[in-house]
């Protein structure tokens, strides 16, 4: 069976909590970056001016492992605005600190406060 998008690298997707190999690494950034940097489908979001501002040509790559090694390609020293891409992590480290079930209860399937039964307008 061949690669993702024709690639030549196969990796499981199992986390052992740590990145493999660090050429591999560089490797897979790197030819995740060449299979994708000529990608200009979408347009930037015009909901917060921060996001609309960005130019839209710019692309890049950043694997960052827990001992702090970063593996990156293309534009990845511009600052951009991470808006919803910090949700994911703030989720994690709130179901870390709390429990899973915890915070499921609290915040529900669609990150979303429920409302107290009848309690509803």
């Amino acid at each position: 069976m061949s690669a993702p998008y024709g690639g030549q690298f196969r990796v499981p997707n199992v986390s052992t909590g740590r990145l493999p190999d660090p050429d591999l690494v560089r490797a897979l950034v790197t030819e995740a970056y060449n299979t994708f940097k000529h990608n200009d489908e979408g347009k930037n979001s015009t909901v917060y001016p921060a996001m609309e501002r960005v130019q839209s040509d710019l692309f890049g790559i950043c694997v960052v492992g827990t001992n702090g090694e970063a593996h990156e390609i293309g534009d990845t020293a511009h600052e951009f605005t991470i808006m919803s891409v910090s949700k994911p992590f703030v989720f994690a480290l709130v179901a870390e600190a709390l429990g899973v079930q915890d915070v499921r209860d609290k915040i529900g399937a669609n990150a979303r406060p429920r409302a107290p039964r009848g309690n509803l307008p």
